[in-house]
């Protein structure tokens, strides 16, 4: 069975996830819980105070997603780039020994 991958391509992959990661997405993260903020209600609305109750809940639900989200971005850029390194490590093992059987054969 013959495995195909493009190794530098994989590389690159799990090098733009984390830069991605690093730059853009963690630094912004903490201001979702800013702007998702709502006033207190008053005890006179009851409506409104279920209303912000749930929003709340839907905040943390969300915060708690965007979370998960960007440390499985993390862990698929690291997974990419350990895969590349070992089967690059490995291509680079097979052909040594695949070289020396040949000068061994001449």
């Amino acid at each position: 069975m013959r495995i195909d991958a493009d190794l530098r391509g994989m590389k690159d992959v799990a090098a733009t996830l984390a830069a991605e990661l690093t730059r853009n997405y963690v630094p912004r993260l903490h201001r979702i819980d800013a702007d998702l903020v709502t006033p207190a209600g008053g005890a006179s609305f009851p409506e409104l105070l279920r209303f912000l109750e749930r929003h709340r809940e839907s905040q943390q639900v969300a915060t708690a997603l965007l979370a998960e989200h960007g440390d499985a971005t993390g862990a698929l850029a690291h997974a990419a780039d350990l895969i590349a390194t070992r089967y690059g490590d490995a291509d680079g093992l097979a052909a040594a020994r695949a070289r020396d059987v040949e000068r061994i054969l001449r």
